[in-house]
């Protein structure tokens, strides 16, 4: 059977005219469908998962949980790598590979409002950042650009964070590219958002409105954006989270070297 399924697919790429008759009788067939199948669970959370995502290789996957945990794992060999403690207060909803980074580090996203850098080489959390107000939902990274990566946040900004240059989180922050609250209204939320990969200037913006929009960063500029004390009290998206430990110190990854 198997035999002849190739010499049919072989066919097919010579002569294009049974392809449609190729299509109707092989969709759904007794010996291919038994292949279908699940490969392997990999265990290891203790609480929904939220996010997945490969590396550039696909050799690794990365997770993120209500645990408050990031798992790297090789699914291929159905082994888990690395366990990340990511010193998350919420639900991590986004979790991304900086790219030209050799797999060694990740940042990471979640519900209490904060998003985090952390470095699986030197198994530590290597920045952390208060930037926005709402629940932050998803992270983008553009390929070959190690340093930088983006944000989108239910407080209905969109931030661009570039590792290379000091950051301080504050209400006055100028790394918004895009304020949604202009379009929408004071209850803009943005959901989720994509760079790319073949065009990394162009980013693709979704929120709780019917667009999707679309923005040439290279046409966007950081601007400061102002959040009364009302506005975030009062707020539908804040998620208020608890700090950090008070002694500052950022809990140490459970982690192996890649």
């Amino acid at each position: 059977m198997a035999d002849s399924i190739l010499r049919r697919l072989k066919n097919r790429e010579i002569n294009t005219k049974p392809c449609c008759k190729f299509q109707r009788e092989l969709h759904v067939n007794d010996f291919l469908l038994p292949r279908l199948n699940l490969e392997a669970e990999l265990q290891g959370h203790s609480g929904c998962v939220n996010c997945l995502e490969w590396n550039q290789k696909g050799n690794l996957l990365a997770s993120g949980s209500d645990d408050l945990s990031t798992i790297i794992w090789e699914p291929l060999k159905h082994k888990q790598v690395c366990t990340i403690r990511t010193g998350h207060h919420g639900n991590i909803f986004s979790v991304k590979f900086m790219p030209d980074t050799n797999d060694h580090i990740i940042a990471t996203a979640a519900a209490d409002c904060k998003v985090r850098v952390h470095d699986i080489n030197i198994r530590e959390t290597t920045q952390a950042f208060s930037c926005h107000a709402g629940r932050v939902k998803r992270l983008a990274v553009a390929p070959n650009v190690p340093y930088m990566f983006w944000s989108a946040g239910e407080d209905g900004t969109i931030r661009q964070f570039d590792l290379r240059s000091p950051h301080s989180c504050n209400d006055h922050c100028g790394n918004v590219l895009i304020n949604l609250n202009t379009y929408i209204g004071n209850h803009a939320e943005a959901k989720c958002l994509t760079i790319n990969p073949l065009r990394t200037e162009m980013l693709a913006v979704g929120a709780n409105d019917p667009y999707v929009r679309v923005y040439d960063i290279r046409m966007l500029s950081p601007h400061p954006v102002r959040f009364s004390s009302e506005e975030r009290l009062g707020a539908s998206w804040h998620t208020p989270a608890p700090d950090p430990d008070p002694d500052g110190e950022v809990p140490k990854d459970v982690c192996s070297i890649l």
